[in-house]
């Protein structure tokens, strides 16, 4: 089952940021962390790509902010837009 997030940036750019982010695959340690690699699609900025991301909790929020985190600093891989828009 795929996991599925539509997370909301708070900002506004073409509009309103919401990056739709798939979980590709995540593991959870005994502390809380999370680490994970995710494909996330942003209509706003027509964007798509993917990033390795590590969470302190599992809510979907969390996750949220983390990816937006390794996005904002350029850890990411771009794909091709047009293939997921």
């Amino acid at each position: 089952m795929t996991h599925t997030i539509a997370f909301n940036t708070g900002r506004t750019y073409d509009s309103p940021q919401i990056l739709k982010i798939e979980i590709l695959n995540s593991s959870a340690d005994d502390f809380g962390f999370i680490t994970g690699k995710a494909l996330f699609i942003d209509h706003s900025r027509y964007i798509a790509a993917t990033v390795d991301f590590l969470a302190f909790g599992g809510k979907d929020s969390d996750i949220g902010r983390a990816v937006l985190e390794s996005y904002d600093s350029g850890e990411y891989q771009a794909e091709i837009f047009s293939h997921y828009a």
